[in-house]
């Protein structure tokens, strides 16, 4: 059973490198009022924000209320640098018979981001295991707050699941995160190797990637995936208990093309937090971390630890071959040359509006400019169509053939929407497909999942590789 009579005996006080935790009480009215009125604090809290110093004054008398009933305690946190209460954190109810506790804890902006929340909340989570006798201890947090997500997963708490439209919060249910902390998690961790990251000689990573890296893109061969990453920078080992258990690319906010080393066969969310929490302190932007090609399978320790979906896309591969092109009397199909560019783009514009590939001008400029640059070989520029309107003299569809990795593939297709699910997509790469076959075996494109195309693409015979995934994390620590 919990020893609550230890805790109002002792009336802990704590000291940490840079904080002092002492009881909270109504001598803090000020400080207290001074970031618990501050709206950025309270945007995603459980709590409103104190209007008036009347509204600090009532929390204090239920924190002192609650005090005195053993109900609850909660330590106000001192910052020694500036000598001043900045926020508070501690146990907001237990259950005695069952020896567990929630936490809560909150903290003015201007100290976000500075590791302050999680030093001080591991002194309460540490006496509550080693004192207290508990033996779990859980804390919540508004769905959308990732500040107070992070911080829990910093303290070592597992994130057990969503408490669907638990609360009304400022007039709207909310979902919300439950995380807890066992005794045996906290014992566990004590003794738990720490991750490391080592970096990584570049023959032996690549050797590593071409072995345990998934060819989801249907690369030629292992030895043209070595070759390639050799080229590479910025590649990392992440190291545990002295072995490589996984590699990964990491830049300024970002990581990238990470591979899992067996005998570890799964990726937890503990590494996943780590990798997140390293590139947030090296890098310039200290809430934000992209996370590219992120295979099917760590989907879920990546969202585990706050990160969002941005777009999930596969390769899809097929064999060169001759076969049957549809006719299409409207048309005159022609090579593309640099003079239709400004044309394609318009095209490009009216095609992809609304969608999931969507850009702007310059965007479709830049990538039709480039195109034009490096691919004038023959072979591409005759398997690729431009389709004109024999009537209007307008482009009303383009198929634009490059190589990539000694590949051919499909650069861009488009249709105009007003002839859309006529057979012109269907005709364009059938034309791309039958004219490489005397020059390559095979053909690829890349395509978004969700796109419509998707289908087009595996009714002509394209076979879909699997999903890789872009992911980004931002959130501030609260």
């Amino acid at each position: 059973m919990m020893n609550v009579e230890l805790l109002f005996a002792e009336t802990p006080v704590f000291e940490t490198e840079r904080l002092i935790l002492r009881q909270l009480d109504l001598s803090d009215l000020d400080a207290y009022f001074e970031f618990a009125s501050d709206p950025v604090v309270s945007l995603h809290t459980l709590w409103d924000r104190h209007e008036t110093i009347v509204d600090t004054e009532s929390y204090l008398q239920s924190v002192v209320d609650k005090h005195k009933a053993r109900q609850a305690f909660r330590w106000g946190i001192i910052y020694k640098p500036d000598q001043k209460l900045i926020g508070r954190t501690g146990f907001i109810s237990w259950d005695l018979r069952h020896s567990h506790a929630e936490i809560g804890f909150a903290i003015g902006s201007e100290y976000w981001n500075k590791g302050i929340i999680t030093e001080a909340t591991e002194e309460i989570i540490r006496y509550g295991f080693e004192h207290l006798g508990l033996n779990r201890i859980e804390g919540r947090c508004n769905y959308n707050n990732t500040g107070s997500a992070r911080v829990m997963e910093k303290l070592g708490m597992k994130l057990e699941g969503i408490l669907r439209d638990q609360l009304k919060i400022k007039g709207t249910f909310m979902n919300q995160k439950l995380y807890s902390i066992l005794k045996c998690d906290y014992e566990t961790d004590d003794n738990e190797a720490p991750f490391s990251l080592l970096e990584a000689d570049q023959r032996t990573y690549s050797t590593y990637f071409a072995t345990y890296r998934k060819n989801i893109w249907f690369r030629p061969s292992w030895l043209f995936v070595h070759n390639m990453m050799l080229e590479a920078c910025n590649c990392y080992w992440v190291i545990q208990n002295n072995q490589r258990i996984a590699g990964i690319s990491i830049e300024d906010n970002t990581i990238g093309s990470l591979f899992i080393i067996p005998p570890c066969d799964t990726l937890s969310v503990d590494l996943v937090s780590f990798l997140r929490d390293y590139v947030l302190e090296i890098s310039t932007d200290k809430n934000r971390v992209e996370a590219y090609n992120v295979l099917h399978e760590h989907m879920g320790a990546f969202k585990s630890v706050g990160f969002d979906l941005v777009s999930t896309r596969k390769c899809m591969i097929r064999p060169t071959e001759k076969i049957s092109i549809s006719a299409l009397n409207e048309f005159i199909s022609v090579r593309p040359e640099p003079e239709h560019l400004s044309k394609m783009v318009l095209l490009m514009e009216e095609a992809y509006r609304g969608g999931m590939e969507e850009e702007d001008l310059d965007t479709y400029r830049r990538d039709l400019t480039y195109y034009f640059e490096h691919n004038k070989q023959e072979h591409l520029v005759d398997a690729s169509t431009v389709l004109i309107h024999r009537e209007t003299n307008e482009i009303i569809g383009l198929c634009l053939v490059s190589l990539w990795e000694e590949i051919p593939l499909i650069y861009e297709i488009a249709v105009t929407p007003t002839y859309c699910n006529q057979g012109i997509g269907r005709h364009m790469l059938c034309k791309a497909i039958h004219h490489l076959e005397s020059v390559y075996e095979v053909i690829r494109l890349f395509v978004t999942s969700g796109n419509k195309a998707e289908y087009l693409y595996s009714s002509v015979g394209f076979l879909s590789g699997e999903e890789t995934s872009h992911l980004v994390y931002q959130g501030k620590e609260k």
